[in-house]
Order: C-alpha cells, then sequence, then structure tokens
C-alpha cells in the first residue's frame, strides 16, 4: 500500500469500506490500517464513506475527497451500473430482453439508466416506485408504473427483476411466490 500511495492520489472503490469498516475489494484492510500505512497528506478519493471514517482520514493528516456526493458522478455512474446489470442478464437468462418482461424496481439515477436501456433493447419495463412523481415520470417514459403496494399484492409476471432501491422493498414471501425467475439486487441492501 505504501509503493501504491506514492502517487498523488489514491482512488478507493465504490462503497470505499463495508459496514465493518474494512476496505472493499482489499482482503482485511480497515480504514484505520489504510489511513495509517498512507504518507502523511495523502490525498484519498472515495465515495459513501461515513463521518467518522472521514474524520479518521483527516486524523491521520489526509486530504479526503467524497466523490460520491458529486450528483454528476452519479448520474454518470449509473450508465455502467445499468449496462452491468443487462450483462449479469443476459449471462443467466436464456430469452432475449426484446420481447422480454421486466420490473425495475426504483426509479432514481440507476433505476431511470436501466430501464431506458432495457426498452431500447426491446423489453417492456414495469417500474415500481413509491412516489407519485416517479410513477408518472416512469409513465411518461414510456414503462408501465406500478405502486409498491400494487407490486407487494399482485406482481407482474416477468423475466428477471432489478432492484435499484438501498433498503429493503420486496419483502421475502412476495419473492418466494412471484413468477420471476431471476431477481437481480443493484443496491447492496
Amino acid at each position: 500500500i505504501r509503493e501504491a500511495a506514492k502517487g498523488a492520489y489514491v482512488i478507493l472503490p465504490i462503497p470505499s469500506f463495508d459496514r465493518n469498516g474494512m476496505l472493499n475489494g482489499a482482503g482485511h484492510i480497515s480504514a484505520e490500517e489504510l489511513f495509517r500505512l498512507l504518507p502523511c497528506g495523502a490525498n484519498i478519493l472515495g465515495a459513501k464513506v461515513n463521518s467518522v471514517t472521514e474524520r479518521l482520514a483527516r486524523e491521520h493528516g489526509h486530504n479526503f475527497y467524497d466523490y460520491g456526493e458529486r450528483e454528476d458522478f452519479n448520474l454518470l455512474n449509473a450508465v455502467p451500473t445499468a449496462e452491468a446489470a443487462i450483462l449479469l442478464l443476459m449471462e443467466h437468462s436464456p430469452k432475449t430482453i426484446h420481447g422480454s418482461t421486466f420490473c425495475v424496481v426504483g426509479y432514481g439515477r440507476i433505476g431511470k439508466a436501466l430501464s431506458q436501456r432495457i426498452s431500447m433493447l426491446g423489453g417492456k419495463v414495469y417500474v415500481a416506485a413509491r412516489s407519485e412523481s416517479a410513477l408518472a415520470a416512469c409513465e411518461c417514459d414510456g414503462h408501465i408504473p406500478l405502486s409498491i403496494s400494487d407490486l407487494m399484492s399482485a406482481p407482474p409476471k416477468c423475466n428477471a427483476c432489478f432492484n435499484t432501491v438501498p433498503v429493503p422493498i420486496i419483502e421475502r414471501s412476495v419473492l418466494e411466490k412471484w413468477d420471476c425467475p431471476l431477481f437481480l439486487e443493484l443496491a447492496s441492501v
């Protein structure tokens, strides 16, 4: 880590640390250990970092920048996230997207990007959302709006469902009865 940090910047993954404060994708390195190993004054770029971890970096003499707080970054990052979800779908489904039916839970940045791309590939998209404005927006964008309560009581038959909401929305009992062979979790619940 010391060798890698000799450059001007250390760029961390998204999210940078897990719930236990361990660096994502790096085995068993805690935030505390990482910040201790870096040379003083390192410029650290991370995302989705809590205030305790950010304060810890500053206490070790580092400059910390949370690129996950930039809306332009988050909007543009929704595109590769949506494309990766489609790749996973194509790898795990025997059917083509064209002519298939999908459900996207959530209509934020990722839900919008994903729904748009599935539609452009010829898929029919149900969008489940809580807010009336999100349901109206998805309908304006050519998708089929579905309230969360309707999703829970009568989930549509579909080839795959994508969850883009970072909190538990779909109850296990619904998942067990749903005629949907593939469920892709994109929100790291």
